[in-house]
């Protein structure tokens, strides 16, 4: 499975293509597995999944919160790190799922502390991504697939993500409202 995995990695790169290989588990890195890590990397950016479940998090508070998601941040990459895969190979995948069971906002109200939790998250990955010096930030969980993800906020988490990301792409406080 991994020699394939590899293959299609390579065989993408060698064609001009940019391949992500999303993980959302600490990885293997034992025996034969650290140098079919390192190969990974070489011709695919690694982009590792952490995801938070919005209300539980917020509840410990801003500061705290924060310190959480940078610090889960710093530890899905740290046995990438340590494996000797370059930080620019590197990435995360931060989510804004609405859905219940899924992460993200797991019906977290009111929308307020929502659009906090989605600018804190945002700032966090910020934050890990320049300090480490990691290649990528990808969100997702923007899309609506089923009633339960259904989310009239989402439009407005959306901006808030831009606006934090960059203040030129969105204006989130405008977006945010009062």
């Amino acid at each position: 499975y991994r020699a394939n995995v590899l293959q299609a990695l390579q065989g993408i790169a060698a064609r001009g293509g940019h391949p992500l290989l999303l993980l959302s588990a600490r990885p293997y890195t034992g025996g034969d597995a650290l140098g079919w890590w390192q190969q990974a990397g070489q011709a695919a950016h690694i982009v590792r999944e952490v995801y938070f479940p919005a209300p539980p998090l917020m509840r410990t508070g801003v500061v705290l919160a924060s310190r959480t998601m940078r610090q889960k941040f710093r530890q899905g990459l740290a046995p990438l790190l340590k494996a000797g895969i370059a930080p620019d190979r590197l990435g995360l995948v931060i989510g804004f799922h609405s859905g219940p069971g899924k992460g993200g906002r797991e019906g977290l109200q009111p929308t307020a502390t929502w659009l906090r939790f989605a600018k804190l998250q945002t700032l966090a990955a910020k934050q890990v991504a320049s300090e480490l010096k990691i290649g990528s930030v990808v969100s997702w969980g923007w899309g609506t697939f089923d009633q339960a993800g259904a989310d009239v906020d989402k439009p407005k988490a959306a901006c808030v993500y831009l606006w934090a990301r960059d203040s030129k792409l969105c204006d989130g406080p405008l977006a945010a409202g009062a």
